[in-house]
């Protein structure tokens, strides 16, 4: 809706005029009269008044602005110290095959006191499922392998980073996922099963010889430094599932007995360490890997590549853990502010996600950063990535996904506002997904998942709410 009003007439029209208006309501009559201030201060002096009554003032709504969108591959994701290990292969139409493998770090925080002649009753690796993405019916097949590499808690991962291993695996298995053991109360909540893999004939006798050695028994950086922990490699087929499995609650179960001793003796190696007397993160990360090939951002490879949203059925796409954002281009507001002194009294960017994502990979947060103009990238600075603040405040500008209007909505006032003014140099907005803080000094992606949500391009836009005054 458009209106004009001549200031011949203002004075006995202007609250019938504005009555009629949808956005009525005291800010906009306020940025009105703000305008009025503003071109009136600027001329030189002349007869109070005289300019005032060539000026005219609108009050404009709209939510057609044209949007260019596109898919891009963000850089990588850090995926240090998740709080589930991401273990499968699944394949999706939209984005391709994604699959998971993970490195670990273990320590016992119970003194090891097997003596020589001990018997090793168990060695049994627990894996407790949190959740699982995918088909559960096909058969998945994990090997292990024992690290070479000495993993660090100072160290950042990422999602494409490899750490090195021994040549062969100490143990391959194949199974059927049963991550629910079962439901509770009417299916309101689930009790999660337990993946257990024994490895008492591939890693007995070393560690019984860790219990019998005075540094080693004592776990801590001395058993890491000798036994530096374990990969999970997936090498399933690709259309299964990604399970997740819980990293606080998972470990190594060793029990022993010694001759002579009726005492059955039992000491968890764990993947994260928190006792009432002690707490220890150990390190680890997940792993990704991907595959485009028949999907529909197949060309999507590299960071600083993109497919436009015309290329892929009109859809764009954001997704965790491998690095997928929408990129979105405003051409509009260069020709809104042109001649015209612009007053933003609210923004909103929505977006719409299509209905053929499966509900197990939704992704329900996506943020707002800032984009490298032309370059497909986020702008980054010496704090990470550069985002958007969250209007009114100080923090992300993150969406959650309405189920109710089945859409995402971004408060965006200021963020027009100052890309008009030109106080916002960048002309693109990418859609990521939520960003958090990696440090008390850094913020980036963290990878704890690899949910995804398609976009319909078609049906994103931006809501405005302005006044202006053309002189």
């Amino acid at each position: 809706m458009n209106l004009k009003i001549k200031l011949t007439k203002i004075l006995p029209r202007m609250m019938s005029n504005f009555s009629k208006m949808c956005t009525r309501n005291w800010l906009v009559i306020h940025s009105i009269w703000v305008l009025f201030f503003l071109v009136s201060s600027c001329d030189t002096a002349k007869e109070i008044g005289s300019d005032l009554f060539s000026v005219e003032v609108g009050l404009n709504y709209t939510d057609t602005l044209s949007i260019q969108s596109s898919t891009i591959q963000l850089d990588s994701t850090y995926t240090s110290g998740p709080s589930a290990f991401l273990f499968g292969s699944l394949k999706d139409a939209n984005v391709g095959q994604i699959s998971s493998n993970f490195y670990t770090q273990i320590s016992n925080v119970d003194t090891l006191r097997a003596k020589d002649n001990a018997t090793l009753t168990e060695l049994k690796l627990r894996l407790v499922y949190s959740s699982y993405r995918g088909d559960t019916t096909k058969l998945q097949t994990m090997k292990i392998y024992k690290l070479t590499d000495t993993l660090s808690r100072s160290i950042p991962y990422f999602s494409n980073n490899k750490s090195n291993i021994e040549s062969a695996p100490i143990k391959t298995i194949s199974f059927y996922p049963r991550p629910i053991k079962r439901f509770i109360a009417d299916g309101d909540t689930v009790s999660m099963d337990t993946l257990e893999i024994d490895l008492k004939n591939e890693l007995g006798k070393e560690f019984m010889a860790f219990s019998k050695n005075v540094e080693t028994s004592n776990g801590g950086s001395a058993f890491r430094k000798i036994f530096k922990g374990f990969y999970f490699e997936n090498s399933s087929a690709p259309n299964g599932a990604i399970l997740s499995f819980h990293s606080g609650i998972s470990r190594l179960d060793f029990r022993y007995l010694n001759p002579n001793d009726t005492t059955k003796y039992y000491a968890p190696f764990h993947f994260s360490l928190s006792t009432y007397s002690q707490t220890e993160v150990l390190a680890k990360y997940n792993q990704f890997d991907k595959n485009r090939s028949g999907s529909l951002i197949s060309n999507l490879q590299m960071p600083g590549q993109s497919v436009p949203a015309s290329q892929s059925q009109n859809k764009t796409f954001v997704q965790k853990g491998l690095g997928l954002g929408t990129k979105l281009k405003i051409p509009y507001l260069d020709k809104l502010r042109q001649n015209k002194y612009i007053a933003i009294n609210k923004a909103e960017l929505i977006v719409e996600p299509t209905s053929d994502v499966p509900s197990d990979l939704f992704l329900t947060k996506l943020s707002l950063i800032r984009g490298n103009s032309g370059k497909n990238r986020p702008i980054r600075n010496a704090y990470g990535l550069s985002y958007f603040l969250s209007e009114g405040a100080s923090g992300f500008n993150t969406a959650t996904y309405n189920s109710s209007a089945k859409n995402y909505t971004f408060n965006i006032t200021s963020l027009v506002q100052n890309i008009l003014s030109g106080r916002e140099l960048t002309d693109e907005i990418l859609i990521t997904p939520e960003i958090s803080a990696i440090s008390t000094s850094e913020t980036g992606f963290v990878g704890d998942q690899v949910n995804y949500v398609a976009l319909n391009a078609l049906k994103t836009k931006i809501r405005l709410y302005y006044s202006y005054i053309n002189k």
